[in-house]
């Protein structure tokens, strides 16, 4: 027995197969995995968990292939990818099959491929974040640095307690970076996440992706069971730094892209809220829609499509149609964008009604924080609002620059196209004298946030088993995983 040992022993450092059985496909002749025709089979929990040992160790090759040939179930999994000098670097095509996780970690923790990374993949279960742990999570991807991941649907919920800066949590990814793309997803689910009241707590929560920094998010529909709420406890009183949620990003920065994508359900935040993202600095907001959401809901700001838009970041071509409700407890809220910090808003719809004690409360922009600002070709139908710019910091006033009332016959059509193609409505008929270009200082937006909301730089069948869990969701082997793995050859 002893000998039988000593070969385990060798077999786990060295990352060579274990716990997989005789009839385990990663190694079938003629499956080199180099290409997507001779792509490893993965077909049972042993086989998925022997993919992560295996990429975690760092002994799987570059580029390879992976597909997913049955329904599996797992208890308590960590992720693949153990951070960025182990990432993911294949591509897995799910095939259309299901992976349900009872309880655990992202699938993959850090993706770092060219092209595809994961498609066609089915995703249902339950989704947390230990506070000790150094990841955040969500339903495929902690961290995406650069590859795609597409036409993947999840049917989750997603937990986390923050405790530290700049982690995102969101239905696909965590975070989004530069070279990530997330395209033609479905998130069906709810997703929360906070703080415990210490100077750091941030939580960035979206429905797609909870930070978005540099790369893009196009033609994805979240649907929201009950609701994405982002909350920081506030104890000891220490200063929290922030709080983001949106139905596509939580939060967005360095020019990053969010298009096209659909929203329905309820978004809550203790700081910033909107339809399609909470806060967003710089980059590109466009052709989304928010469709019979219950409540954009943010304690300090909120808006139809964006809680906060700055950097020179531009919003065009959006829609919040119908049956939906935003508020705001302290500062602003705006029917497209609640607070505006030198960026664009074009060509946007906003049908909708304002409630809530915000001092600032707009039917397409809540506040104006700081000039200058192109605000142009907005339509309206907006109740609870007596401007169309709440409040201009630089002319102290409200304003009804840059928007014009819809007719109602109109918004009934929009509404009925809205129910059927749940495509965001066509902006053909804007009008181009209803431009507003505020002046006033230029002042960048630089640094963290303040009051004023400024930043800068920043059941299922087929196999059934347990992943491995190491307690957290820093992605790692796990000591379950390797007891398992000892366990199988001591069996044999």
């Amino acid at each position: 027995m002893r000998n039988v040992y000593l070969i385990t022993a060798v077999l786990l450092v060295s990352g060579a197969a274990v716990a997989w059985g005789t009839e385990a496909n990663y190694y079938n002749e003629g499956n080199t995995g180099f290409t997507e025709a001779t792509a490893y089979i993965i077909d049972s929990v042993e086989d998925f968990t022997e993919l992560r040992n295996r990429v975690n160790l760092g002994t799987e090759a570059y580029g390879r292939y992976y597909k997913l040939t049955n329904d599996i179930r797992i208890n308590y999994w960590t992720s693949i990818g153990l951070n960025e000098d182990k990432p993911f670097t294949g591509h897995f095509n799910g095939n259309n099959a299901t992976i349900t996780i009872d309880k655990g970690c992202s699938l993959f923790g850090y993706i770092d491929t060219d092209g595809i990374a994961v498609e066609n993949l089915k995703v249902n279960g339950e989704f947390y974040k230990n506070i000790y742990s150094d990841g955040v999570t969500s339903g495929i991807v902690t961290n995406l640095v650069s590859g795609i991941v597409e036409k993947c649907n999840l049917s989750v919920t997603v937990s986390a307690t923050v405790n530290t800066l700049n982690k995102g949590i969101g239905g696909v990814a965590g975070t989004v970076e530069n070279n990530g793309i997330v395209r033609n997803c479905t998130f069906s689910g709810n997703i929360e996440s906070g703080g415990y009241g210490n100077e750091y707590d941030s939580a960035y929560v979206g429905g797609i992706a909870g930070i978005l920094r540099g790369g893009k998010v196009e033609n994805c529909k979240v649907n929201i069971s009950d609701s994405i709420y982002a909350y920081s406890g506030n104890s000891g009183g220490n200063e929290v730094k922030g709080s983001f949620a949106g139905g596509i990003v939580g939060h967005a920065t360095a020019n990053g892209i969010i298009k096209d994508n659909t929203v329905t359900g309820t978004i809550r935040s203790k700081q910033w809220a909107g339809g399609i993202v909470g806060y967003m600095h710089g980059g590109t907001l466009t052709g989304n829609s928010v469709h019979s959401v219950s409540a954009v809901e943010g304690n300090f700001a909120a808006g139809g499509i964006a809680g906060y838009l700055g950097g020179s970041a531009e919003a065009s071509g959006n829609a919040i149609v119908l049956d939906s409700r935003l508020s705001a407890v302290s500062r602003a809220v705006g029917g497209v964008i609640g607070q505006l910090n030198q960026a664009t808003v074009k060509n946007n719809r906003a049908y909708t009604t304002i409630t809530g004690r915000a001092a600032y409360k707009g039917k397409i922009i809540g506040e104006i924080v700081d000039s200058p600002n192109t605000i142009e070709g907005n339509y309206y139908s907006v109740d609870g609002a007596e401007y169309v710019i709440g409040y201009d910091s630089t002319l102290r006033l409200g304003s009804n620059n840059g928007g014009t009332q819809h007719d109602p016959e109109t918004i009934e059509d929009i509404q009925k196209d809205s129910n059927n193609s749940g495509e965001t409505p066509s902006t053909d008929n804007t009008p181009s004298d209803n431009k507003t270009t505020d002046g006033g200082k230029t002042e960048g937006d630089n640094g963290e946030t303040d009051g004023n909301g400024t930043e800068g730089s920043e059941d299922s069948e087929g196999s059934s088993s347990d992943g491995g869990s190491s307690g957290g969701c820093n992605p790692g082997f796990g000591i379950l995983g390797l007891m398992a793995a000892v366990i199988a050859l001591r069996r044999k």
